[in-house]
């Protein structure tokens, strides 16, 4: 077992595994031309306070460790959209705050 074993049973390693195979496939892109971070956009555009921003993504955040853990990656690719109906360019940010929080 490495240091990065997450409570909830899956290695973050293995979470980060997957999304290096995304990236490679050209899935994902890495470079952040983005000037909104996620929590922002839903705060603007939706009109969503702080704190129902934050609520929905950590939601987001455990549906795609579900994904992630199951193997489901076309899921896990596509949870930026399914969540906050935002293109698949922020999932690297939504592992960066998974990666936070574990």
């Amino acid at each position: 077992m490495n240091n990065y074993t997450r409570a909830s049973g899956h290695s973050l390693y293995r979470m980060f595994e997957i999304f290096n195979q995304l990236t490679i496939k050209g899935r994902v892109k890495m470079e952040d031309t983005r000037t909104m971070m996620i929590k922002e956009i839903l705060m603007e555009r939706d009109g969503s306070t702080a704190s129902a921003a934050d609520e929905l993504i950590d939601v987001a955040i455990r549906q795609l460790n579900i994904y992630l853990s199951t193997g489901n990656i076309t899921e896990a690719e596509n949870v930026c959209e399914e969540f906050f109906n935002l293109e698949p360019d922020y999932l690297p940010e939504l592992t960066k705050l998974m990666e936070d929080i574990g």
